[in-house]
């Protein structure tokens, strides 16, 4: 027992280091000390458990990949990636909910970077993402992944402890157009991001300065120390949304419905306070916040209702779109 332990344990360590790339059988059992016979069955085990998937790429050869990273779509599994945001709770609940009654397994990843978010979305190892809304536009003008939903705007704030002359804020997302557009008017403010939003707060609460937070890290901020709100997201950004919703292209066109369901939703902050949802709890614990700080976080945002209400004007958004760039990256307005 402890052998096959160890030798699955190992597999999933190769699996997992490859990605997206998988792994040939042969090239496995080179570099695994366990016989082709024990290596083939701890294999089996593994694709029947649904750790991992095996496709055959000639007669004598074949790949493995763990489902995590299988860079395609599979029919018994979804993929969801997001950043660490509450605002996403409302819609992943409601979405985990639709794909679990459908006997899906979903995995949710959490990434601290946006810019590594779109690229999984782009390789296929994710079919959907809820991500901030100028990278994700951006993205899908380059790769022609549809946007399905905005999510809400609000939700984020700039602050300032002390000093001004330094604004931190998150690579490639709708909090550096925030800051940018705040920083635009106020003269020797420099931008700064040390790579994650955890770094810049431990940077912001030592030395002082500016920093734009969404939450929940803006509800812990706020109560845990003495800083003042500078502006809000919604008195600069407006009704634009913060983050979005897209789907891979390849999922998207055979999952229409799916798509269909979400822009259709219309999230209810009480559901978050309904002790029926059983999926707060997995999601704070995805997330790694109380779900108190969850609960609170959510109030800051104004979500949308429906799809038909997305701001996809060209002066609203401040990029411009061609109606055949609008139609293909908005499908469902």
């Amino acid at each position: 027992m402890k052998k096959s332990l160890n030798l699955n344990r190992s597999i999933i360590k190769i699996l997992n280091e490859e990605r997206e790339k998988g792994v040939l059988q042969a090239e496995m059992e080179n570099k695994l000390k366990f016989s082709r016979s024990y290596i083939s069955e701890s294999l089996k085990n593994l694709e029947r458990g649904g750790k991992i998937i095996v496709k055959s790429v000639s007669k004598r050869m074949r790949r493995i990949w763990l489902a995590d990273y299988f860079p395609g779509i599979a029919e018994n599994q979804v993929r969801i990636g997001i950043l660490r945001s509450s605002e996403y709770t409302l819609h992943l609940s409601a979405l985990m909910k639709i794909l679990e009654e459908q006997g899906k397994t979903v995995i949710v990843r959490v990434y601290e970077n946006t810019s590594l978010l779109l690229r999984d979305l782009d390789s296929s190892i994710l079919e959907i993402i809820m991500a901030p809304f100028y990278p994700s536009l951006l993205h899908s003008l380059i790769y022609g992944n549809p946007i399905i939903a905005p999510v809400a705007s609000g939700g984020s704030a700039i602050i300032s402890k002390g000093s001004e002359r330094i604004c931190y804020v998150s690579e490639t997302s709708t909090m550096a157009k925030l800051a940018q557009l705040y920083v635009s008017r106020r003269e020797g403010i420099e931008l700064v991001s040390l790579g994650s939003m955890e770094k810049n707060i431990k940077a912001f609460l030592s030395s002082g300065g500016l920093i734009t937070l969404w939450e929940p890290y803006l509800t812990r901020i706020v109560s845990e120390h003495e800083v003042k709100k500078e502006a809000g997201y919604e008195e600069i950004l407006g009704r634009v949304p913060c983050c979005v919703i897209t789907f891979n292209n390849l999922y998207y066109k055979s999952n229409l419905q799916l798509a269909r369901d979400i822009s259709e939703m219309e999230p209810d902050i009480k559901d978050i306070e309904n002790p029926d949802n059983i999926y707060l709890a997995r999601i704070s614990n995805i997330l790694g916040f109380t779900q108190d700080i969850i609960a609170d976080s959510i109030k800051s945002y104004s979500f949308f209702k429906r799809y038909s209400r997305f701001p996809d004007d060209s002066k609203e958004i401040g990029i411009y779109l061609t109606e055949n760039q609008r139609s293909k990256i908005f499908p469902l307005s």
